[in-house]
């Protein structure tokens, strides 16, 4: 059961309503190819990715690094071109999902992010309709899981931590965001994001 009854809702976008393809397309680039599993569990800890997504380094030392770091066949440059293209598109279903709910709810999106792939979501996806507020880390100076984020987002959204209830893929960064006082629920895609809902009563079972 919630603590209170929410006024908005604070999602995350790749995993939850977005595909983002990089754990899938990155072995492919890789003179040593990894399963998804471990890209995944590489990527988490990848420092690379901490300082572009911070807001830390630009695109060209990011690239450097990065395919350093993974030991890419690609150039920097090529790599950043492939890059580029790992923000897919909206799972099918999550702009209806979004537009049931809003009017009932606030909606805002928090993402662990950088300037190459929100510049492509701010213009493709048009973040701006569908969001109150669409934050990214690297425009915060921080990354989730880190509690500041989910602070700095608050005050930017004008709202308390027991107004909002947050989903996400990762269970670090839920367990981030109920730090500092939020309900938060860790859901994979469109469907178990729905399923959430329902069970929260957010939605009927019947939409």
């Amino acid at each position: 059961m919630l603590k209170n009854k929410p006024g908005l809702l604070l999602f995350d976008l790749g995993g939850v309503l977005m595909d983002f393809s990089g754990v899938r397309d990155l072995p492919a680039l890789m003179r040593t190819p990894l399963t998804e599993a471990e890209v995944r569990g590489k990527w988490a800890s990848c420092s690379s990715i901490q300082y572009f997504e911070s807001g830390k380094i630009a695109a060209g030392r990011f690239a450097e690094r990065f395919v350093k770091e993974w030991d890419l066949v690609p150039s920097p440059e090529v790599f950043l071109l492939e890059f580029r293209t790992w923000v897919r598109d909206f799972f099918p279903g999550a702009r209806e999902l979004l537009s049931t709910l809003k009017g009932t709810f606030r909606l805002a999106c928090l993402s662990n992010s950088n300037p190459v792939h929100w510049e492509d979501n701010a213009k493709r996806f048009e973040m701006d309709t569908l969001f109150e507020k669409a934050l990214s880390s690297h425009q915060m100076g921080c990354l989730k899981p880190d509690p500041e984020i989910f602070l700095k987002a608050l005050s930017l959204l004008r709202a308390e931590p027991a107004e909002v209830v947050f989903f996400d893929d990762s269970a670090a960064n839920v367990i981030g965001a109920r730090q500092i006082g939020m309900d938060a629920f860790q859901v994979s895609g469109v469907e178990e994001l729905r399923a959430c809902l329902q069970d929260l009563g957010f939605i009927s079972t019947g939409r």
